[in-house]
């Protein structure tokens, strides 16, 4: 059995007779999770006294659906079902069996998760209609930032070294600020190794339809209350072959990762420092490449961004029993290059500290006090390139927030919170985008842009329960205000960005927002079951829209506007495993988001039925975990468009994955085959940024995988 300690990122295994040793350990209460597979997780809150043993009684329940874990999104760690807020969680065991390319894919698996994309290499999430902006993506804990305000501009992060995904649907901004109106997804990165261990792996794939090659290597290791981890990954994928059979010109795209951490777990505290940096060459498939392409190429030659981001971040916490206080600090600097035929377009480079600092005081275990500041301070600027995007600029934010949560009973626990946040934007006078500068002696005829300073301050609270029917049932009702600054784009921008012309709006004001939301869940050994709805009222949406117009070169104008808008909807999730190696599952997910005039908004996902079944088996002689499965996705027409863009027919895709291990002396070699759009459809999702370039989605796509686990 699997013993492990969230909070303090420190574990072990159990021997034959159950016992194990975790030594210097704080004083306080903790989260013990104790796993085993084919049961339930145990987790269990454990005072702990330093430097002593105890014997402990563990009823484990056989179960064949995957049970709950401890997770931190929610401002503390607890398990799924004590929050008040619904956070549903990916493993990386459910990643590796999922055939899309990239990370933002795989999480669109999940019921009112979707993507929006230009090709594979370009994709951002969407959370109940919401994107951009309007969500956050964090790693490990802190929002990452890298000009997220637009759908060409993907969130630098992949799946290698990461132990799970935890994501919020719904408003965040109560624990994180600004910009998580729609939710957030969190990227918890991997478990140290356990105690007295050296473990790693190396794992290599092949996508046929875009000739792709993916490498990863990683090695981890825990001596006493040190430990240590390195990981590093090359993808190289050439451009993507639609359902047509006809190459979509400059998709190609190449990442390269690495990602380090090392730390210090004491009786009086933990420290821990991470290092992640992340590279991606990708192609910006945009009008009039056709007649330059006559085959995949994985080469960047025409319109291609050249990005890379560096991120240093240390977590640290100390334990005071009863009062705990964590302290995460980061610097992050985003580079960020537009490659036009050799030529550089835009050059831009982002650097962010931040700080985060939260206390929590425990009540006896009935009630705890969450208590925080955060600062972060955000400097951009542009090298002499002749287009910038974003002009340069300075923001400051702040914010204090408090959160009470408290246990009523066994079966009803509620949370209450407020925020305060304040943000300042400075953008001094300078050239404008795509100006010149004359030759010495010549009149400098430069168009400066006007110098502009913004303070914003905002409030945001939330009110949520959860209420345990019986160990199998529970209930979650939340109402939670969140709120969002325009962001210097929506502000400042005016030149040419992709293929249109966007202009800025000076006269912007915070976008606000209020969601109710409901869910029930029922879980036994052989069936799960979850219903989720939403409504989300928001005033001044911040979108950027068509004018009917062109500019003087011939670009379509577009312009940022607001009007007051609502989103609503829902999701069901169905799982029923009436034997052990058998599991038939389903999900249905719909959005509806419309403006007050009623007209409807814009990346829209359509509603979408998905289902499947998986085949699960022991050890067939040399053969262990045997699985394979089919997954299918029915997307529904949507015939609900925004004004600019136009309706989407339904299409159906089918995907399979199988697997084995296979074990040669003490060895283990892991095996997997999955194939994307099995049936090699002609198909356009409603979120394809290329829909209106009439170019389709993937077509099939077979992965081979091979995973060499090790340890010592």
């Amino acid at each position: 059995m699997h013993v492990f300690v969230p909070e303090l990122q420190k574990g072990t295994i159990t021997d034959g007779e159950g016992r194990f040793v975790l030594r210097n350990l704080p004083d306080g209460n903790f989260k013990v999770q104790f796993t085993h597979i084919g049961y339930k997780n145990i987790i269990r809150s454990l005072e702990m006294p330093a430097d002593t043993s105890r014997s402990l009684t563990l009823w484990l329940e056989s179960t064949v659906i995957e049970s709950e874990a401890v997770v931190v999104s929610a401002g503390s760690y607890s398990t799924q079902h004590e929050n008040a807020i619904k956070i549903e969680m990916l493993s990386t065991r459910k990643m590796n069996r999922l055939s899309a390319p990239s990370l933002m894919g795989k999480l669109a698996q999940i019921p009112g998760v979707d993507m929006i994309g230009k090709g594979e290499g370009v994709s951002k999430p969407v959370i109940r209609g919401l994107t951009n902006s309007n969500i956050l993506v964090l790693n490990n804990g802190v929002k990452l930032e890298n000009f997220q305000f637009s759908e060409n501009h993907p969130f630098m992060i992949d799946e290698f070294g990461v132990d799970r995904v935890e994501v919020i649907k719904g408003p965040a901004s109560l624990l994180y600020g600004s910009d998580a109106v729609g939710g957030i997804i969190n990227v918890i990165r991997e478990k140290p190794a356990s105690t007295g261990q050296v473990e790693g792996n190396l794992t290599q794939q092949y996508h046929s339809n875009t000739d792709g090659y993916v490498t990863n290597l990683g090695v981890k290791g825990t001596h006493n209350d040190f430990f240590w981890g390195l990981r590093g990954g090359l993808k190289s994928h050439a451009d993507y072959i639609s359902g047509t059979g006809h190459i979509v010109p400059n998709t190609q795209y190449t990442n390269q990762s690495v990602h380090a951490f090392t730390g210090l777990n004491k009786p009086f505290g933990s420290f821990k420092l991470y290092y992640d940096f992340y590279s991606k060459d990708l192609g910006m498939s945009v009008p009039g490449l056709d007649s330059l392409v006559d085959k995949q190429d994985r080469t960047n030659k025409m319109w291609y961004q050249d990005l890379a981001n560096h991120m240093i971040l240390s977590k640290n916490a100390f334990y005071l029993d009863p009062f705990k206080m964590e302290a995460d600090l980061s610097f992050q600097s985003n580079h960020r290059q537009l490659i036009t035929r050799n030529q550089t377009g835009v050059d831009m480079l982002l650097n962010t500290f931040s700080a985060d600092i939260k206390g929590r005081y425990d009540f006896n275990g009935s009630s705890e006090l969450i208590v925080g500041a955060q600062a972060v301070h955000k400097e951009n600027t542009n090298a002499d390139a002749p287009n910038r995007v974003l002009p340069d600029h300075r923001v400051r934010d702040l914010g204090l927030f408090g959160l009470i949560q408290h246990r009523f009973s066994d079966r009803i626990k509620a949370q209450a919170g407020i925020r305060w946040d304040h943000r300042g934007i400075a953008i001094p006078e300078q050239p404008r985008s795509g100006h010149s500068h004359e030759s010495e002696g010549e009149e400098n005829h430069e168009v400066h842009l006007e110098p502009l300073e913004r303070d914003y301050q905002d409030l945001s609270a939330s009110l949520g329960a959860t209420w345990r029917w019986n160990s199998n049932m529970l209930m979650r009702a939340n109402l939670a205000s969140g709120y969002r600054t325009p962001n210097v784009a929506e502000l400042t921008q005016e030149g040419i960005h992709g293929n249109r012309y966007e202009e800025g709006n000076r006269n912007l004001s915070s976008q606000t927002n209020y969601e109710a939301d409901i869910s029930f869940h029922y879980h036994c050994c052989h069936a799960l079951l979850d219903v989720s709805g939403f409504y989300n009222h928001i005033n001044d949406y911040i979108f950027l829209a068509p004018t009917g117009q062109q500019n003087s070169e011939g670009f379509d104008l577009y312009r940022y506007q607001q009007n007051n808008a609502y989103l609503y909807g829902g999701e069901v999730t169905f799982e029923v495993r009436p034997v052990r190696w058998f599991d038939l599952f389903a999900s249905f997910s719909r959005t509806i988001g419309k403006r007050e005039n009623q007209q409807y908004l814009p990346f829209i996902p359509q509603s979408k039925l998905k289902s499947g079944f998986r085949l699960e088996s022991g050890q067939w002689g040399l053969l262990e975990n045997v699985y394979a499965g089919m997954e299918t996705t029915y997307a529904l027409e949507q015939n609900h468009p925004s004004r600019f863009e136009t309706p989407t027919n339904d299409y159906f895709l089918i995907n399979l994955n199988m697997g084995l291990s296979v074990k040669l002396g003490t060895q283990k070699l892991e095996f997997s085959v999955m194939v994307d759009n099995l049936l090699d459809k002609s198909y356009v999702n409603h979120l394809s940024t290329l829909k209106p370039l009439g170019y389709f989605n993937m077509g099939r796509n077979l992965i081979v995988s091979v995973n060499l686990p090790f340890e010592w």
